[in-house]
């Protein structure tokens, strides 16, 4: 008899620019030390930078945590991967969702360098019952992001709540069911996607996700929406001036169990870990 998939993996979009390894270490061993059940990390990352992020985490040792990885040629679609034009962010939204149609578990957990563990954390605070919990945010009606994926869906946006940014949980069915109707809507949907955000369409990979479920009626098939339920801490840092008087204790005053550094406030890697005590 087949064993059931495990009802979660990880996947990780990851660059060797920018500290992106250096900071990635950081999360490697925040799940090393608060993960408690085993799961599957796919590393995502461009083909050039296969060599020198595997070798980077070739001593990295947990046992809950089993990164495999994976050059972008092998999750993006051909005219996006060799188009060095579609790069940085957009390059890895949209790894984010091609990611799907190669994860091996009904869910996964997306991640990025700038995200770590800071408490225990195991599936269950991920999905319960078959669905997983979402982080919200509420938006007004002139949010680009959430109309841009209006726009792209063709259906209308008519909520004042979406789904909050990375670390997020996404239903590998869910996002091969929008997949499928950008592709009967658009044709190639990667590259019509990175093309409209070069344009000034500005999507993104949740936003696309959560209109698409919302207006299929899908939802809360593969989700469950309880209140304040957050996957990141509030006290998370997005701008520089974050990091001065930043705690970890007051952090883990609030709800969550993964924190957010962003790399854009200039945080250096060796104070993000002395700041999260890693």
């Amino acid at each position: 008899m087949n064993e059931a998939p495990a009802p979660l993996a990880a996947m990780l979009t990851l660059s060797a620019r920018n500290n992106d390894i250096e900071r990635a270490g950081i999360l490697l061993d925040s799940f090393g030390r608060f993960c408690r059940d085993r799961l599957r990390l796919f590393v995502i990352c461009p083909d050039d930078a296969l060599g020198p992020v595997r070798d980077a985490y070739r001593g990295f040792a947990s046992e809950t945590l089993q990164p495999e990885f994976l050059a972008d040629s092998a999750v993006l679609a051909p005219s996006v991967q060799a188009d060095p034009a579609v790069r940085g962010t957009v390059r890895q939204m949209l790894a984010k969702l091609a990611f799907a149609r190669h994860c091996p578990s009904p869910f996964y957990l997306t991640l990025d360098a700038d995200v770590a563990l800071v408490r225990e954390w195991g599936v269950a605070e991920a999905v319960q019952g078959g669905r997983a919990a979402v982080q919200r945010k509420g938006i007004k009606p002139d949010d680009a992001w959430c109309n841009a994926a209006a726009e792209l869906l063709g259906t209308p946006m008519d909520y004042d709540t979406t789904m909050d940014v990375t670390p997020s949980v996404l239903s590998t069915e869910g996002v091969g069911a929008m997949a499928a109707f950008l592709e009967a809507r658009h044709g190639d949907w990667q590259r019509v996607l990175a093309d409209q955000h070069r344009d000034g369409l500005r999507w993104t990979e949740y936003t696309l996700y959560w209109h698409f479920l919302r207006q299929a009626g899908l939802l809360e098939r593969y989700h469950s929406l309880p209140e304040r339920f957050r996957h990141f801490v509030p006290r998370s840092i997005w701008r520089a001036h974050g990091i001065e008087g930043w705690s970890l204790d007051r952090a883990l005053a609030g709800p969550g169990h993964f924190v957010v550094l962003q790399s854009s406030t200039g945080l250096p890697v060796e104070e993000a870990r002395a700041m999260l005590r890693m």
